[in-house]
């Protein structure tokens, strides 16, 4: 005791002692131990919904990873699709087009036969007026009358 004594350290620093360590016991025995529980057990749902949020977000990226591979292939299968439909289409387009150029070319024959043989017939008659035409001028010219009848153009036209 004397060396405690030497130090400053006197019975009332034990007592206090005491007291401290007593009333932390019976703080810990009455509540501070189910608060420690408590605490530890909040630290360790923390952590366990840490875990749990890191293990989604990688589930996330993962997700994310997989759906932009499936959109880049939707993509090229859509494009894959739409260059098939259009070739397919500048296909039947090509078909249409040379099916009515043909239809056309038969039609443009048709015509140019029909109006070649309506040239022809008009030249004909034409042809057998004309002489009856020049001999009436000639006659009228002769006889010094400049009228014509009606009965006579009719007679030379039919």
């Amino acid at each position: 005791m004397e060396i405690l004594a030497q130090l400053g350290i006197n019975n009332g620093f034990f007592w206090m002692l005491a007291l401290y360590l007593g009333s932390f016991a019976l703080a810990y025995f009455f509540g501070l131990g189910d608060v420690c529980k408590m605490v530890i057990e909040r630290h360790q749902r923390i952590v366990g919904r840490s875990e749990k949020a890191q293990h989604l977000k990688h589930e996330l990226q993962k997700i994310q990873d997989e759906l932009s591979q499936h959109m880049k292939r939707a993509k090229i299968e859509a494009q894959e699709a739409f260059l098939t439909l259009r070739n397919k289409a500048i296909k039947e387009q090509k078909n249409i087009l040379s099916d009515a150029r043909e239809k056309t070319a038969i039609e443009i024959k048709a015509v140019r036969a029909s109006v070649q043989e309506q040239t022809s017939l008009e030249l004909k008659k034409l042809e057998q007026e004309v002489p009856q035409m020049a001999k009436l001028i000639v006659d009228q010219i002769m006889s010094g009358s400049n009228v014509v009848t009606r009965q006579k153009q009719n007679e030379l036209r039919g």
